[in-house]
């Protein structure tokens, strides 16, 4: 298992909040129901298997 540095953990803070801050752009305008469904779809396809790993 991994553990980061305090450094570490502070530059994947910064790259979260980074990448929040650009869904929220990119979904402004957005209704409810649509950024749901963004975030589903996205759940779905991130808990799919990667055939990358197969090759290993």
């Amino acid at each position: 298992m991994l553990h980061p540095s305090d450094r570490g953990r502070e530059l994947l803070a910064l790259a979260d909040a980074r990448m929040r801050r650009e869904v929220d752009a990119r979904t402004d305008g957005w209704s409810p129901d649509e950024v749901r469904a963004l975030r589903t779809l996205l759940t779905r396809y991130n808990a799919a298997p990667s055939l990358a790993a197969e090759d290993t």
